[in-house]
């Protein structure tokens, strides 16, 4: 199987109506790093997100490589991508992660092996007694464990998660952070975009920092927290209203 890694951007722009969205001159992430994509509201984040995954018009996309290559259906089914709102088919639990196996190139496998990788999954995000309840009722918590179960059944080499846990309880919201500290330990690359500035700091060994469509910072996480890089980093650190 062909590496994937590094992820590089380079000179990524993105205009929309006379104003620029994203202006990107470089970003790299190596295999194995944990990296957390912090800002404020508006900052860009879930709209670079969008351009590694090949979800934008296609200069967005061509300012994007995965290990050399441009964006593909073949890199892209290796990444685990969970949006902040998933969306749910309007199945059971049980056929939401059958659909993203078979989706995926998992009809090599036969019924007994099938059936074993979802009951695994199932577990895994304690979804088993949940198997034939439909998607489309679960809970915000629920549908976070659904969709990370989706990406993780398919044994992702990345994981690319905005807002996991975001609006979730406190029970919620630690468990889908054990979820995605367990994938980490398993040797997967992370990209996480989030407010949670705490969970950034438990999670990721990299803090980016995005202000207006724009890196203002990049260091390992002890120190962006501890030692911020520059007065916007500080700013931001505290609470401030960055301008």
């Amino acid at each position: 199987m062909s590496e994937v890694f590094p992820l590089c951007v380079r000179d990524l722009v993105v205009e929309r109506g006379g104003v620029r969205l994203l202006d990107i001159p470089s970003l790299h992430i190596e295999r194995g790093e944990r990296v957390a994509l912090v800002g404020p509201n508006g900052a860009g984040k879930s709209l670079l997100l969008r351009a590694l995954t090949a979800l934008l018009d296609a200069d967005a996309t061509r300012a994007v490589s995965w290990a050399g290559q441009a964006p593909s259906d073949a890199v892209l089914k290796r990444c685990g991508v969970v949006m902040q709102q998933p969306l749910m088919l309007r199945r059971s639990v049980s056929a939401n992660l059958r659909f993203a196996l078979e989706h995926h190139g998992a009809q090599r496998l036969d019924r007994r092996a099938l059936a074993a990788k979802i009951e695994q999954a199932l577990a895994l995000c304690q979804l088993g007694d949940m198997a034939q309840r439909s998607a489309r009722v679960l809970s915000g918590g629920e549908r976070m464990r659904l969709a990370l179960a989706r990406a993780l059944v398919l044994e992702p080499d990345c994981l690319l998660l905005d807002e996991p846990t975001a609006s979730l309880d406190h029970t919620a919201s630690r468990h889908v952070e054990s979820l995605i500290r367990e994938a980490c330990e398993a040797g997967r690359t992370l990209l996480l975009i989030t407010h949670d500035l705490a969970l950034a700091r438990r999670l990721c060994n990299r803090t980016v920092l995005m202000h207006k469509g724009a890196l203002i910072a990049d260091c390992d996480t002890p120190r962006f927290f501890d030692s911020p890089p520059n007065p916007a980093a500080a700013a931001f650190v505290r609470g401030d209203y960055l301008e």
